[in-house]
């Protein structure tokens, strides 16, 4: 709130309530909603007629509701987990494909008739093509991840520039942006928040990441 003898700018003073002690920028409201904590802790036990101490220490960051709607971006996905499961496969599917070439090579007993020779052929090549479905599969997700990942990178400035302009009213619960931003977007009305987040995701060209 101003001080006494202070003019608010009456444009950010709220559309819906006409109040401005509530009003906030988005920037802050979003920086606000995030923490961190640590801490530590420490036992004492017997173990195997020995006394054990034990001692660990713990921290993490946290983030509201609120803040988490407001969000400029996304959050990136990791691609880690993926890309590791995918390797894994490799090695499997390499020597499938080495036993079905040697198998294919070797063909099948002489005594075997037609019917039996292309169920041989058929065989030896069920291991390979059986793995080698999750890896296109694992494979696929990465190339996903990494691609919206990218998109949310090579967009977030301009998200940015967009949702630096917004106000939340906390006596309302709704983001407006106030009347003469400098921006295409509508000014001096009151939205939801995920109207507001739509707006801005949209701005960096990844509403539907």
């Amino acid at each position: 709130m101003g001080a006494v003898g202070q003019s608010i700018p009456s444009q950010l003073c709220c559309p819906g309530c006409g109040q401005v002690e509530q009003v906030q920028r988005v920037p802050a409201a979003y920086q606000e909603g995030q923490g961190w904590y640590g801490g530590t802790s420490a036992t004492i036990g017997v173990a195997a007629g020995r006394i054990a101490y034990g001692y660990g220490i713990h921290e993490g960051a946290t983030i509201t509701a609120l803040a988490s709607a407001l969000a400029p971006a996304p959050a990136l996905r990791r691609v880690g987990g993926f890309l590791a499961t995918a390797l894994f496969f490799v090695p499997v599917l390499v020597v499938g494909v080495w036993l079905g070439l040697t198998v294919s090579r070797h063909g099948a007993p002489a005594s075997s008739n037609g019917l039996q020779k292309g169920s041989y052929d058929f065989g030896a090549w069920m291991v390979p093509a059986f793995f080698s479905l999750p890896l296109i599969g694992f494979l696929a997700a990465v190339v996903a991840r990494v691609r919206r990942n990218s998109r949310i990178r090579s967009g977030q400035s301009r998200a940015v520039g967009v949702w630096s302009h917004g106000c939340i009213c906390r006596r309302c619960g709704g983001v407006f942006f106030p009347v003469g931003t400098p921006l295409e977007v509508p000014t001096g009305q009151v939205m939801s928040v995920a109207s507001f987040r739509r707006i801005v995701w949209s701005a960096g060209g990844y509403d539907t990441a």
